[in-house]
């Protein structure tokens, strides 16, 4: 693995962390959550009191999304070319009542707008529906150039990783296991969606850097996902962050066990674990980016990427898949973890024989 890497991590309020060297600077790059933003109370109170925009260089207010009007993905009207404005309220109350970019701005802390997310459905509907509607997605273009432009951000950041379906959404559907193996005569090649990203991408950069903004993206580490990406939009983003997390666990059949393995833990040590059902890793998707895995039963190796402007994604959140809640796990902050384990921090997997302290 390339010496280029960026990590993220969930602390209390703050949804994640990007740390990272890539060639051109050092990257400590957060994730702050727009949902509880509009709640008073302990969260926007914690927040005020805990906010050190000195210990970032970047923040990513995530997310926004653009409107949904129905809960039916065949719907041709489930999604408009409008910015959803309870998202806009919830980025707005962060930036201005929390004062968040004024305390960023005083510390030398770029801020960001971080676009789609997890729930972004609308924004993977618009892609499908426009990939190759260059009008269109210079209307998708211009709302989220014009939303960093018009609120004095520092850049955009997309995310795309909605490639599953959702409970809530009639006939979505999950969009994983695309085959790409050129080498044998068989490669579905990407997805409309990921077509569309990178079309949206090219669109989208000329926007930016009139204005000097940053522009990134962030994706799926592993093939499962992986593969619906078009290599293209990776020559458009000063850098691309790589969610190294929930490798494994979010679906019942999935084998139970570390969700952000640094490296591959070995067969037969967690329940589920099988050859067609591995727990991945860190190594894996950043192999996989770079075009270094061995070939599988759905990839050559992965993309060629230049490993400089991969940044890596490790969560500080908890997700506890033995014990269902809703959607599948029960979930904890960094904050619950560390308030009901105070050694958290120092524990180490016993199951695990890359730990150093098994290996005495």
């Amino acid at each position: 693995m390339k010496k280029t890497t960026l990590t993220s991590l969930l602390l209390g309020t703050l949804s994640l962390i990007s740390i990272g060297i890539s060639a051109q600077e050092n990257k400590i790059i957060a994730y702050l959550p727009t949902w509880g933003s509009d709640k008073p109370g302990i969260d926007q109170e914690y927040m005020l009191d805990h906010f050190y925009p000195k210990a970032i260089t970047h923040l990513d207010i995530a997310f926004l999304g653009f409107k949904r009007n129905t809960d039916d993905w065949n719907d041709p009207n489930f999604a408009s070319l409008a910015l959803d404005s309870f998202d806009i309220k919830n980025v707005d109350s962060i930036l201005n009542n929390m004062h968040v970019q004024d305390r960023c701005k005083a510390s030398g802390t770029k801020v960001m707008i971080s676009v789609a997310g997890a729930g972004g459905y609308t924004f993977v509907w618009l892609l499908e529906k426009h990939y190759n509607n260059n009008k269109k997605l210079e209307e998708m273009a211009d709302l989220i150039a014009n939303f960093a432009i018009d609120r004095g951000l520092d850049g955009v950041d997309l995310v795309l990783e909605t490639w599953w379906d959702d409970p809530e959404i009639s006939n979505s559907t999950d969009k994983g296991g695309r085959i790409r193996k050129p080498s044998i005569g068989n490669d579905q090649g990407p997805h409309q969606i990921g077509t569309g990203f990178t079309n949206l991408c090219k669109i989208l950069k000329p926007k930016l850097k009139a204005k000097n903004l940053l522009f990134s993206a962030t994706v799926f580490s592993t093939g499962w996902y992986g593969n619906n990406y078009d290599a293209g939009f990776f020559e458009e983003v000063d850098w691309v962050g790589i969610m190294t997390y929930d490798l494994t666990g979010l679906s019942d059949n999935s084998p139970k066990g570390p969700h952000a393995n640094l490296f591959d833990p070995p067969l037969n040590v967690y329940p589920g674990q099988s050859l067609n059902s591995p727990i991945l890793s860190v190594d894996n998707g950043f192999k996989y980016w770079q075009g270094l895995l061995a070939p599988t039963w759905n990839s050559d190796g992965g993309f060629g990427m230049d490993g400089k402007k991969l940044l890596m994604g490790i969560p500080f959140y908890g997700f506890d898949f033995n014990s269902k809640k809703t959607r599948g796990y029960n979930h904890m902050s960094y904050k619950e973890i560390l308030k009901e384990f105070p050694s958290a921090a120092t524990s180490y997997d016993p199951k695990d024989p890359n730990w150093t302290c098994n290996k005495k």
